[in-house]
Parts: structure tokens; sequence; C-alpha cells
């Protein structure tokens, strides 16, 4: 199976990961233009034993402590993203610098594409319990749903942590 990633030709330093030194950059969450994406949607917060550590974070400091503390997990992850299609106008606009960009396929029969996760796209973000979900559960669930108006991407994820840093593939 082929899996497209659209790239933007005017970021030099990407470019070069990607196609001379056989590097794919994984960047974090916070690193996303969507504001919502990676984010649940809200918390039950009864009877949880929260570590209370301070969170040096840009996340909104109204948030409870359980939330911002999320977050901060999974900022830590890196998402790397691909489509289905080659030939989809709206990721062409969008990824690849309005239509003057690049589409690079990749075989994904390599251990690099192992853990690659196809996206669930839904009308709600993820609304979770952390008395009842586990973290491999919140990562999954959040990390790998977007908003169904986006289903035309046809989108799948590679995640790794540590996030925003190139990974070599072969």
């Amino acid at each position: 199976v082929i899996i497209y990633r659209y790239i933007n030709l005017s970021d030099v330093d990407r470019l070069q990961e990607l196609l001379l030194e056989s590097k794919l950059y994984f960047p974090r969450p916070s690193e996303f233009n969507d504001p919502f994406e990676f984010k649940p949607k809200r918390i039950a917060m009864e009877a949880v034993d929260i570590d209370q550590e301070i969170v040096e974070t840009d996340v909104d400091p109204s948030l409870d402590q359980a939330y911002r503390l999320i977050c901060v997990e999974l900022d830590k992850f890196g998402v790397c993203c691909f489509s289905e299609s080659c030939s989809n106008i709206n990721m062409w606009s969008h990824y690849a610098e309005r239509h003057s960009g690049a589409c690079v396929g990749f075989e994904t029969g390599d251990d690099f594409f192992k853990d690659l996760q196809r996206v669930d796209y839904e009308y709600e973000r993820h609304d979770f319990d952390l008395r009842n979900d586990v973290q491999e559960d919140i990562v999954r669930k959040v990390m790998l749903r977007k908003y169904e108006s986006w289903i035309n991407e046809q989108e799948w994820r590679l995640l790794r942590k540590p996030g925003g840093e190139p990974v070599s593939f072969n």
C-alpha cells in the first residue's frame, strides 16, 4: 500500500531531511494549526488522584490541572500525517503550498510504518473519563481523531515519542 505526504517546498530544512537524509519530521501537537485537534473535549474529575507537579506550558491556565497535564503529555508525542490520495485538491491547497509544493509516496511494507494508523473522523472530540480510560486509550482516541469535515483527507498517522524531531526511514 502506498500513502502520500504533501510537502511545502519552501521549508528547505524539512525538504533536505526528507529527500537527502531520508528523515521524516514528527511535529508535536502544539505545532499543528487546528486549536481543537489533539485536545479532549472534557474530563470527568471525581475520585481522580492527580500528580500536583507544576506545569510550564502554553496551555490555557483556566483549564483544570488534570486537563493541562494530559495536554502536556500528549504534546510529548510527534505526529507524522499521510493521505491515501495523491490527487486531493484540498490537500494540495492546504499542505503543498497552494498547489506549488510536492507529494511524496511511501511504500508501507517497511517496519518504519508498522504502527501506521487510520484517523477516525467524528462529529465530536473525544470525551473521556480519567477514572476509566488508560493512557494508551487517551492517546489513541485523542491523537487519531479529527472533526468529520476533514474526512476527505483520508488521513493516516504515525505517532512517535519524543515529538518535534526528524526520524530516519529506509
